[in-house]
């Protein structure tokens, strides 16, 4: 255990690097508090004693604690002794830090707590120690080992958590209607800064425990609200300060106190309540400065007796005190009790194969392997097979699904926190770095190990989860009050195997989500994957859901970087800068917001695809090719990373003669990275691609139709690739024929992909076949739903000769119904009106709109639409694109600017007038320009 705890501290907490690590050395006592009695009658324990007991201090997700664990190692250390009752070892189901996830408790306790059958005049004792918080009035939990909620409380609900309704309906009041006598003890750290809930969320989580007195009539919880309870390595040696005064008070100081014990063997409630009370607000008060105030009530139940004083027990407490001996997982009343706390299994009278199996089960689960061959689903099937319904196969089916949610769940919480591959590499090499170096612990095989499960977690894809989760929905259906938290996960889970595949339906998946956000209405995940479905299927509700999870998740990169693509495909580039930079301050690995920021900077640089550089913009350029290597560097398998490379080496050969050292520099880096794009993942249709645009701008069309072919061979079920292989023969070889057999393929193996309805239909149009196109458009309408470049592409067809202009108007115009900042939309209007000379206004109204959605395409329309308004005296309307065009063109700087100052001066605005001159006018250099304007204006402003 004690080899486990170092473990996780050295790999785990720093995997979650969170900023409160570091603040926590200044505040050196941590916080923690409370205790509910069950209403019950205050008679004599006639029967046995259970205890569920759950400490965590290594928190992956949260501030760490300190002694958390070590509390609830002395809570069992008290029930094994007289003092306690020698409870039964086998009696106490003890879960510790990494074993105390939320299914041990929520799946694993419960069915452990249900075989034990307890009966009335039975005792049972809920201990927690740790972290506890609140979203909201209701909705308050004890966080488990595997509580990541990434800074925010709408996270609750998603990642690993302890709901004190569960706790409630199905841990206590089935057992206190039965007579047992229930005890809930929460020592549960609140810290405000640090925790998601901050001060409000610790003020409601214990004003619930105040509040939910029918749960229990006797209360005292370990502070007040807006209190700090108080953890430190002075007290005992390294305990809570109120779980320390408990055991103490339970040992026998409480019935012992001079002033409200009694002295007669036996500490009831009141004198516990009383004991705890007065120590913690002195100890706290003189020694930490601080107030911490336990709460106590219900005095109708004093005289229930708690614990029973053993001479023995009590004196070698007193003895630990004094020599401060109250420390990592000793026997603290010096009793030769067994160490309990895990469920055995009578194995007496069994089939000797079924024990044989069992054991292997118990091994393969040990060891984390869960599925596939030789793991323990395997074995379980072999048990269930064989022996269906006995007492070790049930064993075994709960231990696997408790496994099994705990697996997604811990998936889910790296998919929570943003956390992937990437950062397991990144841990690893600091671990090994650490390692070298002879001052810092060495990396151990254990280290190793933990390494090769974080990557397990990392690679097992959604669809392997998904499966995972139905398995265990599919075990414990017998049992639905344990499913219902985890079904709105499942569904998460199955969204995400659904969208990982590569033949997708959209339709069905975004129904898929939906149903998850329903189930889980504040969780940002539901509205991230919904965000992602919509962006594909090229819906601009997107940008509502990217903006919902960033909302609430604030401290998530992954919501920033799709409103930056969002915005990138809008070419919106300064919005999405903006977006991408501020994902990378929240996670500097994030590879893919290098990667299209990168892009961002290349387009505004001058890259325009196929068509090479328009203009050229050094600096956006550099700042591109940064971009570019460091996703490269971050993230080895990105493999648009490499073709974004590529391009932007490629785009700069275009400028170099080949015979010179500048242009074989250039195209073997562009030629290297398309090859790497390719080897990092063979199904990456898209480098493929490239790899043939290349070769085809090189002049080796042979080597371009080999790797197109390549893809097709490599990857027979990637309709990309032949979509691609059918392009390059209708554009490059004008060979319509196979062209068409190539995209009647991809549209039969990806009927959802809107790319292969565009692809087939420009083959019937380049042959002059439009009722063809025409159908293959309605049949993707039908699939895809009515998509803006569906429309904008049905209003092309009508355009072409032989021309239906209003058909063509309707179409065009109906895609910007679904998005009205669509510019090559507003383009082709401003095209078909231009046809008409009596249209000329309207043509020139959607060529200004077109360059204001979109100046970097359409920055050679700026000066026409600019001027047109300008000899027309519609100055108001000539003025923003003048201004625009000081963006591009250096050429026309001077004309641009009297015209400007043309317009300025007519409205009358003299000091707009005279910024614009200081503003584009460089007095040294422009000085006969400068001069010239300043007259002008001046003379102007004379005369106003």
């Amino acid at each position: 255990m004690q080899a486990s705890l170092i473990l996780l501290k050295k790999f785990l907490l720093l995997f979650f690097l969170f900023p409160w690590l570091l603040a926590g050395a200044q505040n050196p006592a941590g916080e923690r508090g409370a205790i509910v009695v069950s209403q019950t009658k205050a008679d004599s324990l006639s029967g046995d004693t259970y205890a569920i007991i759950t400490g965590v201090s290594t928190y992956t997700g949260l501030k760490p604690l300190k002694y958390a664990d070590a509390d609830a190692l002395l809570f069992r250390d008290f029930l094994l002794s007289p003092a306690g009752g020698n409870t039964k070892p086998d009696n106490i189901k003890l879960l510790i830090n990494e074993n105390a996830k939320a299914a041990d408790f929520n799946l694993g306790a419960l069915k452990w707590l249900r075989s034990k059958n307890l009966k009335k005049g039975d005792r049972l004792y809920i201990y927690f120690s740790g972290h506890g918080d609140a979203m909201e009035e209701g909705l308050y939990f004890l966080l488990p080992f595997d509580c990541m909620p990434n800074k925010d409380d709408h996270n609750y609900l998603g990642t690993g958590n302890i709901d004190m309704n569960h706790v409630k309906t199905l841990f206590i009041k089935p057992q206190t209607t039965k007579g047992v006598e229930v005890f809930l003890i929460v020592d549960a750290c609140r810290t405000n800064e640090a925790m998601p809930g901050g001060q409000q969320g610790q003020q409601t989580f214990i004003n619930n425990f105040i509040a939910e007195q029918k749960m229990g009539d006797i209360m005292l919880l370990s502070t007040g609200p807006g209190q700090v309870s108080i953890e430190d390595v002075s007290i005992g040696n390294g305990h809570g300060l109120f779980t320390y005064y408990l055991i103490d008070g339970l040992a026998g100081a409480a019935d012992k106190d001079d002033r409200d014990g009694d002295n007669n063997g036996n500490v009831n409630l009141f004198e516990i309540g009383s004991y705890v009370k007065s120590r913690v607000k002195k100890e706290a008060k003189e020694k930490f400065k601080t107030d911490q105030i336990p709460f106590y009530c219900c005095s109708e139940k004093d005289l229930i007796t708690v614990a029973n004083v053993n001479a023995e027990s009590f004196a070698n407490w007193e003895n630990a005190k004094k020599i401060k001996k109250i420390g990592d997982d000793e026997n603290l009343f010096a009793m030769n009790t067994p160490r309990g706390g895990q469920r055995s299994v009578d194995i007496t009278a069994l089939d000797s194969n079924q024990i044989k199996i069992y054991n292997k089960f118990n091994e393969a689960y040990k060891q984390a392997n869960l599925t596939g061959d030789g793991s323990a689903d395997f074995f379980y099937r072999q048990l269930e097979k064989s022996w269906p319904g006995t007492t070790i196969t049930e064993d075994a089916k709960f231990t696997l699904a408790t496994g099994f949610v705990n697996f997604c769940q811990q998936k889910i919480n790296l998919f929570l926190s943003g956390k992937g591959i990437v950062h397991i590499l990144e841990l690893e090499k600091k671990a090994a770095q650490n390692g070298a170096d002879q001052s810092k612990n060495s990396f151990t095989s254990a280290d190793k190990d933990v390494m090769h499960k974080l990557k397990t977690l990392v690679s097992t894809d959604y669809i392997d989860a998904a499966q995972m989760m139905e398995k265990a929905i599919d075990m414990l259906k017998a049992e639905p009050e344990f499913l219902l938290p985890y079904l709105p996960k499942y569904d998460f889970l199955k969204t995400m195997a659904a969208y990982a595949e590569t033949k997708k339906d959209l339709k069905k998946i975004l129904q898929q989500c939906e149903a998850y956000i329903t189930a889980d209405p504040v969780s940002p995940a539901g509205f991230l994957l919904k965000a992602w479905i919509l962006k594909d299927m090229e819906n601009d509700s997107s940008k509502y859901y990217f903006k919902k999870a960033a909302a609430i998740a604030p401290k998530w990169s992954y919501p920033l970087v799709g409103l930056g693509n969002y915005y990138s495909s809008e070419t919106n580039y300064d919005s999405a800068l903006h977006y991408f930079n501020a994902a990378l301050q929240l996670d500097s690995l994030n590879s893919e917001a290098y990667r299209n920021r990168g892009l961002v900077h290349f387009i505004k640089g001058g890259y325009a695809g196929k068509n090479g550089m328009s203009l050229v913009d050094a600096k956006q350029l550099e700042l591109a090719r940064k971009d570019f290597v460091t996703a490269k560097k971050i993230n080895p398998k990105d493999c648009y990373a490499y073709v974004y490379f590529a391009d932007h080496q490629l785009a700069f050969l275009r400028s170099y003669p080949k015979d010179g050292g500048s242009y074989k520099a250039y195209y073997n880096n562009a030629l290297t990275n398309y090859q790497q794009a390719v080897e990092c993942d063979s199904n990456f249709a898209l480098g493929y691609q490239k790899l043939a645009d290349f070769f085809e701008f090189t002049g080796d069309s042979a080597s371009s139709l080999i790797y197109l072919n390549e893809c097709v061979t490599k990857n027979p079920k990637n309709s990309d690739g032949f979509r691609n292989l059918g392009n390059y023969y209708l554009q490059t070889k004008a060979d319509t024929a196979t062209a068409l057999e190539h995209l009647k393929k991809a549209l039969t193996l990806d009927p959802s992909n809107s790319s292969n309805y565009f692809s087939l239909a420009r083959v019937y149009r380049k042959q002059k076949k439009r009722e063809l196109a025409i159908s293959v458009y309605t049949a993707a309408l039908k699939q895809t739903g009515y998509t803006k470049d569906l429309l904008n592409e049905m209003g092309n067809t009508y355009f072409e000769p032989p021309s239906e202009f209003s058909t063509a108007i309707m179409y065009y115009k109906w895609a910007l119904e679904v998005d009205s900042s669509l510019s090559y939309t507003c383009f082709n209007l401003g095209k078909l009106y231009a046809i008409d000379e009596t249209k000329k206004d309207s043509s020139f109204y959607y060529y200004g709109r077109a360059v204001t959605f979109d100046s970097y395409r359409f920055r050679n329309m700026i000066h026409p639409v600019a001027d047109y308004y300008y000899y027309a005296k519609r100055f108001s309307e000539a003025k923003p694109f003048y201004q625009l065009a000081f963006n591009f063109d250096t050429q026309t700087k001077y004309r641009d600017l009297e015209r400007l100052v043309d317009i300025f001066i007519y409205e009358k605005d003299f000091a707009g007038a005279e910024a614009a001159v200081k503003k584009y006018l460089n007095p040294q250099v422009d000085n006969e320009q400068y001069l010239k304007l300043t007259e002008t204006i001046s003379k102007a402003a004379g005369n106003k």
